[in-house]
């Protein structure tokens, strides 16, 4: 039988976030399962420090801004009972994501993904879809509806 008992929600702190936090406490309440919420601070390129005067403490500024968001995050969706662990990070987002899923035994990684495509896609990349190719555990990734297209 497959257990699920730890779900993992990266998140860009956005409203899209919030819907995908939905989906994930659903399963969390059905599966009994503990809820750890990631956003990772990607830092700035080098070649940005000289022309933005981009400085470790700029840097240590958005890490302590993403904690102060990632607590102010509904916790609605969470039932009552629902463990939820919020870990703000800094790094390249997908390793981030990769390594957390396997330190701390992730069972399902649930991500929000915005459905770009063609140059979009080619340009932003999907952050969901490497998650799905890395990842150690099994990823359901979650649209909202008004972003789905028809076939």
């Amino acid at each position: 039988m497959f257990h699920i008992k730890k779900i993992m929600v990266p998140t860009d702190l956005t409203s899209h976030s919030t819907y995908v936090m939905r989906y994930a406490a659903k399963l969390a309440e059905q599966f009994g399962a503990e809820i750890h919420l990631v956003h990772v601070v990607e830092p700035v390129p080098a070649v940005y420090y000289e022309a933005a005067m981009f400085t470790e403490e700029s840097a240590a500024k958005l890490v302590e801004t993403a904690r102060k968001l990632m607590h102010k995050m509904p916790e609605s969706p969470w039932s009552t009972g629902t463990k939820v662990v919020h870990e703000v990070m800094e790094g390249a987002p997908i390793t981030q994501i990769v390594n957390y899923a396997k330190e701390h035994g992730i069972d399902l990684i649930v991500a929000g993904t915005h459905g770009r495509t063609g140059v979009g896609h080619l340009l932003l990349g999907s952050l969901a879809e490497k998650i799905v190719r890395m990842s150690p555990c099994p990823v359901l990734t979650i649209r909202k509806p008004e972003e789905m297209t028809q076939l």
